[in-house]
């Protein structure tokens, strides 16, 4: 399953390595720059904007997941849903 965090800190980093270790497919879109470095190396890290990311998560039947690391993006998270999109976190 293909998973894409999305996060200030990459403060989930200890999960994606766990799902790496599982056979997952893991990205994550760390948003701030003096967070770059945490687990650089063992967790790949989005260059792009998460929303360009989406595309490769997918939105069908065997899609994969869009995990927020925090909760203050609930309306984004609802309208995420209502595309098809599967996500964990928040809501409006």
């Amino acid at each position: 399953m293909r998973v894409l965090g999305v996060g200030e800190h990459n403060d989930l980093g200890d999960l994606y390595l766990r799902l790496l270790q599982r056979g997952h497919d893991v990205r994550v879109r760390v948003a701030d720059d003096n967070s770059k470095d945490v687990l650089a190396g063992l967790v790949p890290q989005s260059e792009a904007s998460w929303e360009e990311d989406l595309a490769w998560v997918g939105c069908n039947v065997e899609a994969g997941i869009v995990l927020f690391e925090g909760g203050s993006q609930g309306e984004l998270q609802s309208q995420l849903r209502e595309r098809g999109y599967k996500v964990i976190g928040g809501s409006q």
